[in-house]
């Protein structure tokens, strides 16, 4: 359930220090792009830390809310991402909307039944793989099942081949979403399988 982000205890503590890291990254801004304060604004590291300024309030409050607030962060994060990487490797419609759907049932089968998650990875391929057959249309769909279930753990590789600099333009001086998760799209998934094992070995 939600709850009131300003009656907890560590909220406080943990926005002043967010506030302080970012008053300080501005200080760094400055610092170094001195000699040109009147182009501060087309900076590509002034543009960062103006990105962070509402990314961490925005995080920082839906943590401490938690609940439905996470969970809609969570599906937003998601569809963004979903949304570039469709949109880089030209992905079609048919595909777009399985991708799409499959990430807001992931949200909820790791929120509400999280002994299930591990099925996740095979339903998504089934799911994938029957789109071409139900629908009719075969031709390229080699092309379209293999972006979809591999490309968002290679984003780099699949800039590099459509020769894009960033996934998207939603962070001003980052990119898109996808150039901000790319990394925990691997390290994410590593680490889940590694506290299972972990959990397993240490119940012996």
């Amino acid at each position: 359930m939600p709850r009131n982000p300003l009656a907890h205890p560590l909220f406080w503590p943990v926005a002043w220090r967010v506030a302080l890291m970012l008053l300080v990254g501005l200080g760094g801004v400055v610092l170094a792009e001195r000699r040109r304060l009147g182009q501060l604004g087309g900076s590509t590291l002034f543009l960062r830390v103006r990105t962070w300024a509402w990314i961490a309030p925005v995080f920082v409050l839906a943590v401490f809310t938690g609940g439905v607030v996470v969970f809609l962060l969570a599906a937003v994060i998601a569809l963004q991402g979903v949304a570039e990487y469709a949109h880089l490797i030209e992905l079609e419609r048919r595909y777009l909307a399985p991708l799409a759907a499959w990430s807001i049932v992931g949200l909820l089968v790791a929120a509400l039944a999280r002994r299930y998650f591990l099925f996740l990875p095979l339903g998504f391929f089934l799911l994938i793989s029957l789109t071409p057959i139900v629908s009719g249309q075969t031709r390229g769909a080699h092309r379209q099942v293999n972006g979809a279930i591999f490309g968002d753990l290679i984003e780099s590789f699949v800039k590099r081949d459509f020769a894009v600099k960033d996934a998207g333009a939603v962070l001003a001086g980052f990119g898109g979403v996808l150039d901000r998760v790319d990394s925990l799209l691997i390290a994410l998934p590593l680490g889940y399988y590694a506290l299972i094992v972990a959990d397993n070995l240490a119940g012996r």
